[in-house]
């Protein structure tokens, strides 16, 4: 079924619309349309697409729209899918991790009451198996109209877009369950893909205030393709760093690049980012295959939990990654060096919010590797304190019961003892023994001996594991730590200490034991305050 360029003008919950019940002196069912967006009249040509439906050219005047001089730079993606039964879903906004979720539409609509739509009728079903969905429309708008519209098909629709003649693509993939949407755009370089760019959104409902994304779009991941146009000149389909980013300071730098405070045009004066900067020297630009994106934005923006640190975007040019992040105020590093006393509640909930963030992780099939405190966050604001898990540069993907050989990751002394032993391999149990270290040094009292006391405790176990492997024995802790001061005047609890550190990775709890400790701690504690 061919998408028709009528359908960019009419909203498909017009048909509810007219059907909702009105008193005597209510208005006509006119008044009660959504006001459509219109598309400037020449903004589109519609070109014949092979698994049927049309694909969008965008002209010069619709160029020249989103480009005009001055006014709000920022552009509004609208999305809606259309069933092979002739249905629409609802329409939605796909709203940028750094705005505020807004309940309300995002533009003009009619006001409908709750008992109205309580009795709104439900839409066609014609039995038997479910409709497919066969088609989403991808529109862009600014000011309050619409000046372009992609189509895309599912991926298992194949297309050709070098044939198509197309300079770019783009691919979305949808996760209702989450009521999240990511956009992939690709530019074509002869008979390949290169990867451009990576967005996050969330899904928000337009006309109706509150929608189950399910209803529409089911529970499982959907994966949509389409071709896209380089034409526009405003993000998301075209972004350049010095052109839409003004850097306030550098915030840090290491041997993966650099990473600066910003500000951007698209987001607000008043909203902050941080970019990190990869120069061409990083290790995939010596991969031949540029048709994927990095391991680090794969993960980042798959990752949607309050402990890790919020993506926004990522994308490439001249040979250089960006990667666009949350704002955070500082790092826990610096949080503990700035602090002379942290009370014991907070130290817990930083580690109690930490273990989540590494439990989610894990859940998902991500080991990160080089968790120390200088890659932890802390979001501090009025009501509290937030712990978000960044730098996932060296993080890998993992199934479950596979391992990795060893190598010279993670940082002392958080680094567990099998990374960097090329003999042996290693899994998700390294992040388990770094922050295990990240505990200790957490209930170290006073900020002057905790750098000394974490190398002493880091290099008893290291040498100790190299004595005891020579000799074909397990190195224990617990028969090393006589006769040092380790554990003296420490604050935390050994019992959850000891098993992270274990020498033996198979030996150390999951993040998941570590929560159920931590939660069977706090209940025997409030249990002995009762008493």
């Amino acid at each position: 079924m061919a998408l028709e360029s009528s359908t960019c003008h009419v909203s498909p919950w017009s048909w509810l619309l007219t059907r909702l019940p009105r008193p005597a002196s209510s208005p006509s069912p006119k008044s009660f349309r959504p006001a459509p967006l219109p598309l400037p009249e020449s903004s589109l040509s519609f070109i014949p697409n092979p698994c049927g439906g049309y694909r969008a050219r965008v002209s010069a005047k619709a160029t020249a729209t989103m480009a005009g001089a001055g006014g709000d730079k920022r552009v509004e993606l609208l999305l809606q899918g259309f069933r092979s039964d002739g249905t629409a879903t609802g329409e939605y906004r796909l709203v940028p991790p750094w705005e505020h979720h807004r309940l309300q539409p995002c533009v003009a609509v009619a006001s409908v009451s709750e008992d109205a739509t309580a009795s709104l009728p439900t839409p066609p079903n014609p039995g038997g198996a479910p409709p497919v969905l066969e088609k989403l429309s991808l529109s862009m708008a600014r000011g309050g109209d619409r000046v372009a519209s992609f189509e895309l098909v599912p991926v298992a629709c194949a297309v050709d877009f070098h044939k198509l003649g197309c300079a770019s693509h783009l691919t979305l993939r949808i996760n209702p369950m989450e009521g999240r949407a990511i956009v992939r755009f690709y530019k074509n370089e002869g008979s390949s893909s290169r990867w451009a760019s990576t967005w996050v959104y969330s899904m928000n409902a337009v006309y109706l205030e509150v929608t189950e994304i399910t209803k529409d779009f089911g529970e499982d991941h959907l994966y949509f393709h389409g071709p896209a146009s380089e034409d526009i000149p405003c993000p998301p389909m075209t972004i350049s760093f010095q052109k839409n980013f003004s850097c306030d300071e550098e915030i840090g730098s290491g041997s993966e690049g650099q990473v600066y405070k910003c500000r951007s045009d698209f987001m607000g004066p008043k909203k902050f980012a941080v970019v990190k900067q990869v120069p061409d020297t990083f290790e995939y630009f010596k991969n031949p295959d540029l048709s994927c994106e990095t391991s680090e934005v794969n993960i980042l923006s798959m990752l949607n939990h309050d402990g890790i640190v919020q993506f926004y975007q990522a994308w490439t040019e001249k040979r250089t990654i960006y990667i666009g992040m949350k704002l955070c105020n500082k790092t826990l590093e610096n949080y503990l060096k700035e602090t002379s006393q942290v009370d014991l509640e907070t130290r817990k909930s930083i580690f109690m919010q930490l273990t989540a963030a590494v439990e989610f992780m894990h859940r998902k099939g991500v080991v990160h590797r080089d968790i120390k405190p200088g890659n932890v966050l802390l979001d501090i604001e009025k009501d509290g304190l937030t712990v978000r898990l960044a730098d996932f540069g060296i993080s890998k993907r993992f199934a479950p019961h596979s391992d990795f050989p060893g190598d010279w990751y993670g940082s002392l002394p958080y680094r567990a003892p099998e990374i960097v032993n090329s003999s042996r391999r290693h899994n998700e149990k390294v992040d388990i023994f770094s922050i295990g270290m990240i505990y200790y040094g957490l209930f170290i009292p006073g900020m002057y001996k905790r750098k000394m006391k974490l190398d002493q405790l880091s290099e008893i176990i290291r040498k100790g594991i190299a004595k005891y492997d020579q000799k074909g024995l397990i190195f224990d802790l617990k028969d090393h730590l006589d006769g040092t001061d380790i554990l003296e005047d420490w604050e935390g609890d050994y019992r959850i200490l000891y098993p992270m550190i274990r020498s033996e990775p198979s030996e150390r709890p999951s993040a998941t034991q570590i929560l159920d400790l931590l939660d069977l701690e706090k209940g025997l504690h409030f249990m002995k305050g009762v008493a």
